[in-house]
């Protein structure tokens, strides 16, 4: 089974994948590959099913285009317009990492009996 097929598994059953399901495999491929590249630091952090979920979330969030996370990776930590504002607090996660891929990297938190 190639990473494509996987990675269409995986989507198959995830709600809000429509960039996924109306992309092409080239850059569907792209992203995938990508994203691992990404992650490849944190592939210590999970099995190989979680690292592999995580890849799958980052390369949907790369084929998003997140303008928020844009601006997250300028240093961006809060911004306003007129009347409304934004705060970015990212909880420990690097900016340049999808919040879906982070929570698969963080695992089940629990750790020897005790909640992270």
């Amino acid at each position: 089974m190639t990473i494509l097929q996987k990675a269409a598994e995986y989507f198959a059953s995830r709600l809000e994948a429509d960039m996924w399901d109306s992309a092409g495999d080239l850059p569907k491929s792209k992203a995938l590959a990508q994203a691992e590249k990404q992650l490849e630091a944190y592939r210590n952090r999970a099995n190989s099913t979680q690292f592999f979920y995580a890849v799958c979330e980052q390369a949907l969030w790369l084929l998003r285009g997140d303008k928020r996370a844009e601006l997250q990776q300028a240093g961006v930590q809060g911004f306003s317009v007129g009347s409304m504002s934004e705060q970015f607090d990212t909880k420990g996660r690097r900016s340049h990492i999808a919040p879906g891929a982070w929570i698969y990297l963080q695992g089940s938190g629990v750790k020897a009996g005790q909640i992270k």
